[in-house]
């Protein structure tokens, strides 16, 4: 089975995590944002938060 995940965000990477898992499943995680880098990173407005407001409220 063949799975594409939209967003590696909370809830995106945590369920390509699980489905990771399991041999029989091919996972791919389409993200938005290219992961940080350490050589060019400059202060945490370079970084894109991967949750909302809904998300913090739910923990």
């Amino acid at each position: 089975m063949d799975v594409v995940i939209m967003g590696g965000g909370l809830v995106g990477a945590s369920l390509a995590a699980c489905l990771a898992r399991d041999p029989a499943v091919q996972v791919v995680v389409v993200e938005k944002f290219a992961p940080p880098s350490q050589h060019n990173h400059t202060g945490p407005q370079d970084l894109h938060p991967s949750y909302d407001a809904r998300n913090t409220a739910l923990a």
